[in-house]
């Protein structure tokens, strides 16, 4: 990524914490050996603008590692959304929460 990204990327922390801690973070959730058996749904970026395509790539690596956590997961990619999947593609959103929620529901049956 681009300097001047990474360095607004880092200056974020300072909000929601710091940078250390959010490595921290992500560390602990990488060395867990739990698996967890709930419905997990990962829904990534597709069109990050200020991403190279090898950015790109490794940020779709990362969202897949992320399935690992649960038994029970799944991958969406929303193509034609940047970091705000929320407000660029709502329907992509509110499809997996209901996929979520019926897939809970059968858990339990």
């Amino acid at each position: 990524m681009p300097e001047e990204f990474q360095i607004a990327y880092k200056k974020q922390f300072v909000i929601e914490g710091n940078y250390e801690e959010f490595m921290e973070s992500l560390n602990q959730v990488k060395k867990t050996e739990v698996k967890l058996d709930i419905s997990l749904t990962v829904l990534a970026a597709g069109k990050k603008d200020h991403y190279s395509a090898g950015a790109q790539k490794l940020w779709n690596t990362l969202q897949h590692e992320m399935l690992t956590i649960s038994s029970d997961s799944r991958f969406i990619m929303a193509e034609n959304s940047g970091h705000y999947i929320h407000r660029d593609e709502p329907e992509v959103v509110v499809a997996a929460v209901r996929e979520v929620i019926q897939r809970s529901t059968e858990e339990k049956k």
